[in-house]
């Protein structure tokens, strides 16, 4: 447990039997590699100190992100007084501002949370996390080349599974469309892949495909949208 921890035996004594003494970030070295070691004993009140876990999401307003932070709040709700989440909503249109939050929040955190933008900014701020030990936790989309671990479905599969329906449920000749939030996210890239994969790999030839088009759900947007960032078709 010291080895893990970086301190000496005598630090891992002190904390475990709460004889006090040691910095309180020093104590959550110790308690967390415990944790790790699924250490049987239970920590000492006097030195189970408050951890605090970041969820940082976008637009508030957008009806997904909205319940989203609603299910996390009542989460919140349950956790040990000790546990505590605070939320940050940050600007979905202002990379460098969001990678600045990850980098530098102002507060202590125990871990991240985070549903954001695959941009290379963000990704960078990532790595430097991870790189400091900031356990990290993605929901809903992943950012490219950050290992860690994703709260969410197979994306790609779920493309497949909308080219399957369209093809099988639309009787009618015509062109198809695809309407996607846009492409500042991993997730939506992955559903586009799959549902293009699918029209590729089953073609119907009274059906004509075209591009993928940018809606960021919205609905007058997407009743004229302009075509996605990726500048794939489908």
């Amino acid at each position: 447990m010291a080895h893990l921890a970086g301190v000496g035996t005598a630090t891992v004594e002190r904390v475990l039997n709460a004889r006090g003494g040691v910095r309180p970030e020093t104590v959550e070295k110790v308690l967390a590699a415990a944790r790790q070691l699924d250490y049987a004993r239970r920590s000492p009140e006097a030195h189970r100190v408050i951890l605090r876990i970041e969820v940082t999401l976008v637009r508030p307003e957008a009806r997904f992100f909205f319940r989203l932070a609603g299910a996390f709040e009542r989460l919140g709700a349950m956790l040990d007084p000790l546990r505590r989440r605070h939320r940050t909503f940050v600007p979905e249109d202002d990379p460098a501002a969001i990678a600045a939050r990850i980098a530098k929040p102002g507060l202590r955190r125990a871990g991240l949370i985070l549903a954001v933008p695959d941009v290379s900014a963000i990704r960078v701020a990532l790595g430097q996390m991870q790189a400091r030990g900031l356990p990290i936790v993605q929901i809903v989309t992943r950012a490219t080349g950050v290992v860690a671990d994703c709260v969410g479905i197979d994306n790609e599969a779920a493309g497949r599974v909308a080219g399957l329906l369209l093809s099988r449920m639309q009787p009618r000749a015509g062109t198809v469309v695809a309407i996607c939030y846009g492409g500042a996210y991993q997730m939506h890239r992955d559903r586009i892949r799959g549902f293009s994969g699918y029209l590729q790999a089953h073609p119907r030839p009274d059906l004509r495909s075209a591009q993928v088009l940018s809606g960021h759900d919205r609905g007058a947007r997407s009743c004229c949208s302009t075509p996605c960032g990726n500048g794939q078709t489908s």
